[in-house]
């Protein structure tokens, strides 16, 4: 018999998805965490926006379970206290080339609610620009607490897991030289997820953020994104405001080859040429020094879709970088209809 009925390997925003929605079927959750703390990488570090869905390809992954879990987050936080704000976004452009990726943008966001507006908000410069009230933020850890907290999951903290394997009646996984065997081991692990599957690996993409003053921020509410080519792998510098009240610039894009949180403070001029399209005036004095996440992607070439392996009582949860946060809760119910189907 299996020591355990299900195990979830990582306990950050997607794993306590998991686990959430598992906990809803009365199975018995285990998660095994590595950091001293739950959320401690990718979860955390980003910039906490509940994506609307406009920007993945229609029928994707991506697209459908950002849109699924959007709903499930404002309903979630609604109902258990979590900070969450609908704050909408604004996505601006600023010439012929960017107003044609608004038109393309209006098409591929159906059925997500996206408006033309006559202007953009007050201090932000944009020759055109759309509104997107089903943008918003959320308190991340917050989130994360709130989830664990209902899944009834039990978590063990700084346990770094060395192997998975799929055995004939479920799985295993190794900590430390010890086997413990589950009928169910779910590989929720970011960055290190693709360790644990041959033949596949992550590239990882770092993005920093800077803070910024501006008078605009003064009486601006919603988020503000730039219009950028569709087959950019990354949305933009844009501007994102937290629960307590800063405003942040980011994230950038830099391809690399180890896990690095450090932000470069010369990359602050880069910064803030990128914003000064929409925020006028601003200046590199303007801006301080954030923080930085890295993105898993299974691509340095293409934009890739989630992908989720499975092997028996094995699953592996792959190429979860944006919108990940936003579809966490939809990508828990997504493995746990795996389970019932299998």
């Amino acid at each position: 018999m299996a020591d355990l009925d299900v195990v979830v390997v990582g306990c950050g925003i997607v794993g306590a998805s998991v686990a959430f929605a598992l906990g809803q079927r009365n199975r018995d959750v285990t998660i095994v965490e590595k950091a001293h703390h739950s959320g401690h990488e990718t979860s955390s570090r980003n910039s906490g926006v509940i994506h609307a869905g406009l920007y993945y390809p229609p029928g994707s992954l991506k697209a459908e379970l950002c849109r699924l879990g959007r709903d499930m987050i404002y309903d979630f936080c609604a109902n258990y206290g979590v900070p969450c704000e609908k704050t909408g976004k604004f996505i601006v452009a600023n010439g012929p080339e960017e107003e044609a990726y608004l038109s393309w943008l209006l098409e591929n966001a159906k059925p997500t609610p996206l408006y033309r507006v006559d202007q953009g908000p007050s201090g932000i410069r944009a020759s055109a620009a759309l509104f997107s009230p089903e943008s918003g933020v959320v308190d991340q850890h917050a989130l994360i607490d709130a989830l664990l907290l209902q899944s009834g999951a039990t978590v063990l903290l700084d346990q770094t897991v060395e192997g998975l394997a799929a055995i004939s009646d479920g799985a295993e996984v190794r900590v430390s030289g010890d086997i413990t065997t589950a009928k169910t081991v779910i590989n929720c692990a970011g960055l290190q997820a693709a360790t644990f599957v041959p033949g596949y690996q992550h590239a990882y993409a770092k993005g920093s953020y800077f803070s910024v003053r501006h008078p605009a921020l003064k009486t601006l509410t919603s988020l503000v994104y730039p219009a950028i080519p569709k087959t950019s792998p990354s949305l933009g510098i844009h501007l994102v405001r937290t629960f307590s009240g800063e405003w942040y610039l980011g994230p950038d894009f830099q391809w690399v080859d180890s896990i690095d949180y450090g932000v470069d403070p010369t990359r602050a001029g880069e910064f803030a040429r990128a914003a000064e399209r929409f925020l006028p005036g601003l200046s590199e004095d303007d801006l301080q020094p954030g923080y930085a996440g890295i993105r898993p992607k299974l691509s340095k070439t293409e934009n890739r879709d989630f992908l989720f392996l499975q092997e028996g009582g094995l699953i592996h949860c792959l190429g979860i970088d944006s919108p990940g946060l936003t579809a966490a809760m939809a990508i828990g119910e997504y493995v746990a209809d795996l389970l019932i189907r299998d």
